[in-house]
């Protein structure tokens, strides 16, 4: 029998907090003969809440979980590591000291921002081992308040924007750095793949997008509701990331505006106390009637979102245009595949008028607002729907572009991370002759493939399948 490869995963992230990307590509790796051994961040309590513990902890491999940060956190924590990589460092230093990276044949790297990833590099350099690097979440993604969680700078006034400026700068700095320790490097969206092929010219940038759980997210008949339902899940980090106002008019004026003081419209939320004080503080100074019929709901656990999302009338996702520094960028949660995964309607607004919008596009049954007369269109289509089929909507799937959908299946992306894997590993031994008998039998079948590339370039389309 081959001996198994042997991978070492780094993560910022993974169950029982709530990092599904990480957890399926771990557990499809592990059961397809790969030894994975998964090293993470031991989130304090502190933090915890922050991360949420819905998801569920079954991974079947090693998971090493490391305290990477003193105390239960902070703030202060964050900008510390921002200036120093604090928290790579300590995680060099444990790698030392708790296992022997030489032992594993390759290293795969999920990074927040910049971590783990100089943790990553520095194993390619000193045990010259090929390292994969995923960047799913870059600093210049965020409006320059918010790239920094808490606002630890917040009092320092009219010095906060420069400073933040300068911090952006030192991400990006150490970012960049490490990538170029990187054999392989992939991202989320169109828009972080366009950057990051920016910054790394000679790099070939592959989409990971964040994609579905195809066993979790089975579509099935629509659940009839007395009410239309207007369902968001998840987290609301700003109110200039997350824009809610286009909505909120459009049911302050006619014709949604009588549906709403009959009691038919409910907008459920499903999210955390900080999101429930921003939209709180949108709600404010509007109609008792849009007030009253904004529900809020603890968040659910994550096997429970395909019930909650068969119950929808309409789906809500929040964005912003993607424009100058205090605008979100190229932000394509996991929420927005499931909605499709299970053949919801889709309200996106405000529109990004960028990714997330023109991933939406050849959906079929999505709106991507970006004015309120577009959502009140769109949701008095939905609504007189609902009606028609006596409390569902879509019933049938209606417009849908199902095997576009479905293309977003995590299994799909699994399989060319694992295809891209192989092949990469295969070009390393190759040009460090290195001999490949330890998984020649198993990588025949792509060696014709292989020049001076870890992986072939696809088109986004196909690689959208995160």
């Amino acid at each position: 029998m081959d001996a198994p490869l042997k991978l070492l995963l780094l993560t910022d992230l993974f169950p029982p907090h709530f990092a599904p990307r990480m957890a399926y590509f771990a557990s499809y790796l592990h059961n397809h003969g790969w030894d994975v051994t998964v090293v993470t961040e031991q989130i304090p309590a502190g933090r915890a809440q922050a991360h949420d513990t819905l998801f569920p902890d079954s991974f079947p491999g090693k998971v090493l979980r490391l305290p990477l940060v003193s105390g239960q956190g902070s703030p202060l924590g964050s900008l510390k590591d921002a200036l120093f990589q604090s928290k790579s460092k300590r995680l060099q230093h444990y790698l030392k000291k708790e296992l022997s990276p030489a032992a594993f044949h390759l290293v795969l790297a999920f990074s927040y921002r910049t971590f783990p990833l100089p943790a990553a590099a520095w194993i390619a350099r000193k045990y010259h081992l090929p390292v994969w690097m995923d960047c799913r979440d870059l600093v210049e993604q965020y409006p320059l308040k918010d790239i920094l969680p808490g606002r630890p700078l917040a009092r320092m006034g009219c010095l906060e924007r420069p400073l933040l400026r300068f911090l952006r700068r030192k991400f990006v700095k150490a970012r960049t750095r490490a990538l170029q320790s990187a054999q392989a490097i992939s991202t989320v969206s169109p828009w972080h793949k366009d950057l990051l092929r920016s910054i790394h010219p000679g790099a070939s940038v592959d989409l990971l997008p964040n994609g579905f759980d195809e066993t979790l997210f089975v579509p099935e008949p629509p659940v009839h509701s007395d009410r239309f339902r207007i369902i968001f899940t998840g987290r609301v980090l700003s109110l200039q990331m997350r824009d809610p106002s286009l909505l909120f008019d459009a049911l302050e004026q006619e014709p949604l505006r009588a549906q709403l003081q009959k009691g038919v419209i409910e907008i459920a939320w499903y999210t955390d106390a900080h999101s429930q004080r921003l939209l709180t503080q949108a709600l404010a100074g509007r109609t008792p009637a849009l007030r009253q019929a904004n529900t809020f709901y603890a968040m659910i656990p994550f096997t429970e979102m395909p019930r909650l999302l068969r119950s929808a009338s309409v789906v809500l996702l929040l964005g912003n245009r993607e424009e100058a520094e205090d605008a979100p960028h190229g932000m394509i949660g996991t929420k927005t595949f499931e909605a499709m995964a299970m053949r919801r309607p889709i309200l996106f607004t405000r529109s990004d008028d960028g990714s997330l919008a023109s991933l939406l596009e050849p959906y079929g049954a999505a709106c991507c607002a970006g004015t309120q007369a577009a959502v009140s269109e769109f949701l008095t289509r939905q609504l007189a729907d609902w009606r028609a089929h006596s409390g569902v909507t879509l019933p049938a799937g209606g417009n849908v572009n199902a095997s576009y959908a479905a293309s977003f299946a995590r299994e799909r992306v699994a399989d060319s991370l694992c295809r891209h894997l192989r092949l990469m590993l295969y070009n390393h031994r190759t040009r460090a002759g290195i001999p490949d008998d330890l998984f020649r039998k198993k990588s025949d079948s792509s060696a014709s493939e292989a020049e001076t590339v870890p992986h072939k370039k696809s088109d986004s389309r196909e690689s959208e399948a995160e």
